[in-house]
């Protein structure tokens, strides 16, 4: 996971989520820190092993700070191991 920035300002105390949803199940994520200006900062690693069962899958994005918010929300869909046809949606 990145934080992209291209202010001209030093954020800090910038707060980041990761929600990975599928089924009635849930990960969450969460870290904290300090952004320079105009930076690309690594702040953790969203991991996940999801059932072989055939269904929705979203992960949902959300950075806070007192000066700027920003969300982002990525679908895809599970197939069952041994698909008829093979295919990766997403």
């Amino acid at each position: 996971m990145h934080v992209v920035s291209d202010l001209r300002t030093h954020l800090e105390g910038v707060s980041v989520e990761a929600v990975l949803r599928w089924g009635e199940s849930e990960h969450r994520w969460q870290w904290e820190g300090d952004v320079p200006p105009d930076s690309c900062v690594r702040v953790g690693t969203v991991q996940a092993v999801v059932p072989g069962s055939e269904g929705e899958l979203v992960l949902h994005l959300e950075l806070t700070h007192a000066d700027v918010k920003a969300a982002n929300r990525y679908e895809s869909w599970i197939s069952p191991t041994g698909s008829p046809d093979g295919r990766i949606v997403s």
